[in-house]
């Protein structure tokens, strides 16, 4: 995880003073364009491998679905 990142998935948030309902929408959207990007900038080099591409793709399904969910 990246700083930020636990808590963008918590539903709510308390920030010192309140409690904050966060963002699940734009962790996601984040989360999808990072692994299209990853896809888009290494699937030719010859280390990113087949299933690399598999894992990939199937990610950003799962990523949309829940997208779709959550709208």
């Amino acid at each position: 995880d990246q700083p930020g990142d636990w808590s963008n998935r918590q539903p709510v948030l308390f920030n010192g003073n309140t409690w904050e309902k966060v963002d699940l929408l734009q962790h996601l959207s984040k989360s999808r364009e990072t692994i299209e990007t990853i896809l888009q900038r290494y699937s030719r080099d010859t280390w990113f491998k087949k299933w690399h591409k598999r894992i990939c793709e199937a990610q950003i399904k799962a990523i949309k679905a829940l997208e779709e969910r959550y709208r």
